[in-house]
């Protein structure tokens, strides 16, 4: 089993689409940490080109991240509507250069994704839509026909 590369700047191999063309082009990817908190950009480079010359670069607010659990396929989307697409360890070693390169996903995402990898958070979570239904049903629909019987006109209680 390989591991995981403890480097930012590690290259990894990805197929990226441009969005216009069906066809991959095999690109290198390198994390490029942003200054303060505006999140982690990214270069591609061609597998088979100048590294000189990066095929496309990209800043922080531009890209769409993946979950960072260990999926088959990991797609990271761009605001140009091209992807890139990478498989299985390329996928780990890019949520754990992330975590490195100081990348954490929204707080909302965040919970997500912790609730999608735990059991326990996702029988907690759905123990709480289940409680909060039930206080709805309970407590909630009968104050709002409360509440709409008095703001009723009185001809239209009479036709019902």
């Amino acid at each position: 089993m390989s591991e995981t590369p403890e480097r930012n700047e590690w290259p990894l191999r990805v197929r990226f689409f441009d969005g216009f063309s069906s066809q991959p082009t095999l690109c290198l990817l390198t994390l490029v940490p942003s200054e303060g908190k505006t999140g982690v950009g990214l270069r591609l480079d061609r597998a088979a080109g100048s590294p000189d010359e990066p095929l496309r670069s990209f800043t922080a607010t531009q890209i769409e991240w993946p979950d960072a659990g260990l999926t088959r396929i990991a797609v990271i989307r761009f605001d140009d509507g091209s992807q890139a697409q990478m498989d299985g360890s390329d996928a780990a070693a890019l949520a754990h250069n992330l975590h490195a390169a100081g990348y954490r996903p929204p707080t909302v995402h965040a919970l997500a994704q912790r609730m999608a990898a735990s059991w326990r958070m996702l029988l907690l979570g759905t123990a709480a839509c289940v409680a909060l239904t039930a206080v709805v049903w309970l407590y909630g629909v009968p104050l709002a026909a409360s509440a709409i019987a008095r703001v009723l006109p009185v001809p239209w209680d009479a036709q019902l």
